[in-house]
């Protein structure tokens, strides 16, 4: 502030700004609807799957077809969760490009993931202990009998909290993979950052490589290559990637189609992170490459569904717990009709619960971390034009002939 007022006063010519750490943070928010879409489509498959019968057979007929389309031919939960991976992976590689500190990172990350992690996995708790029949239902999948029954005791919710296993919340076991990725992917960003364009791309095979082959799968190392691919794959492939419409539209379905077709293997192998990750790199690159792909994305509906993504993918499960408790209790159909009853009284609720948790929870906590994690202030260096005499320091505000007599004394 003084040196500006300095400027003012005197008329320099010029003033050189030294720019922070950290650029203003670029957001597509293209990226976040189709992370919505992506928490959508966990939350729908979990519950269409609650009774037995799934949620297509024999009748009714629409319904039957709908869901053929819906669950067999068109989208996969565990393909969702791989997109996530890959998303985080460009979406933190970004970030850390932009802030290089990794103290600020970890501290944005902690309470990103963490607040919401942990208020999720307590409602399941008391949702599990407080709301229940026993012994099960007849008619419910063993999918979705294997959380709730038997009860979970603390101990579960405590290896729960402690990520040792998702006992409680179910879809949280992705939170402990999500965290994996977190920690390790700076350390490759650091990398890329140390040497030239020219060897970008055999380092990333090299470390891919080790990453995808190491024996350390006891650490999940192999893991991170879906964050390593979303970090580097995308940016490249946006460079490349001819810049008409049919070459986006194409890349991006490719994608989907691929991921669609590996995801229900083992993630933890290279047959599935391998393509995996390109696929998914392959959908956020053809996004990225243009500014009017895939414009609806920018709708409310699905900004909305970016927006409370991560709410919807934790709690969903714990509302659809309640749902079908009160669906059994009242005696309302089970079977192919029940699981529809569930997706449709579920979903919207957990949506509601969802924008509650972003407002009041998720927001508070980061913008807790934005300001733990502020970077450097804005440093203003003021070039005076020549033949111009400066205030001292410490004389600004003083008479003028109060200052000219401060400059001659130290002059002399």
């Amino acid at each position: 502030m003084i040196a500006e007022r300095w400027a003012a006063k005197v008329g320099c010519n010029s003033a050189v700004e030294i720019p922070p750490l950290v650029e203003k943070p670029s957001f597509e928010p293209r990226l976040e609807s189709l992370r919505g879409l992506a928490a959508l489509t966990v939350a729908t498959h979990h519950s269409l799957a609650v009774f037995v019968g799934g949620a297509y057979s024999d009748h009714p007929a629409a319904l039957a077809t709908l869901g053929h389309w819906l669950l067999d031919k068109m989208s996969s939960p565990d393909m969702a969760v791989l997109f996530f991976f890959v998303l985080s992976g460009y979406v933190l590689g970004q970030s850390v490009e932009r802030d290089p500190s990794y103290l600020r990172y970890i501290i944005r990350r902690i309470l990103r993931i963490f607040p919401a992690f942990v208020v999720s996995v307590l409602f399941a708790y008391a949702c599990l202990t407080l709301i229940r029949i026993e012994p099960a239902p007849d008619g419910l999948t063993s999918f979705f009998t294997t959380i709730p029954w038997p009860m979970p005791t603390p101990q579960k919710l405590e290896e729960n909290l402690a990520l040792h296993g998702a006992w409680v919340n179910g879809p949280t076991w992705s939170i402990h993979w999500e965290i994996v990725g977190s920690v390790l992917l700076p350390v490759l960003v650091y990398l890329h950052r140390s040497i030239g364009s020219v060897l970008q791309i055999p380092l990333f095979i090299a470390a891919s490589a080790f990453i995808s082959f190491a024996k350390t799968r006891a650490y999940m190392l192999p893991l991170t290559e879906y964050f390593y691919a979303g970090f580097f794959l995308p940016p490249l492939i946006a460079r490349y990637l001819p810049q008409h419409w049919l070459a986006r539209t194409t890349a991006f379905v490719l994608g989907y189609w691929i991921m669609l077709r590996v995801s229900p293997t083992d993630k933890t192998l290279f047959s599935t992170i391998g393509p995996a990750s390109v696929s998914g790199s392959l959908m956020i690159g053809a996004v990225i490459s243009s500014k009017d792909f895939m414009s609806w994305l920018r709708g409310p509906i699905f900004r909305f569904l970016g927006r409370v993504s991560y709410s919807l993918y934790l709690f969903h499960w714990p509302i659809l717990y309640v749902v079908t408790i009160a669906a059994v209790s009242w005696g309302l159909p089970q079977g192919v009709l029940g699981n529809w009853i569930a997706c449709l009284s579920s979903v919207p609720l957990v949506l509601v619960v969802s924008a509650f948790t972003y407002r009041w929870l998720e927001v508070p906590f980061m913008n807790l971390g934005k300001r733990m994690a502020r970077p450097p202030a804005l440093v203003t260096i003021v070039r005076p034009s020549p033949g111009l005499d400066l205030p001292s320091p410490g004389s600004e505000g003083l008479p003028l002939q109060e200052q000219q007599l401060r400059r001659s004394s130290s002059a002399n």
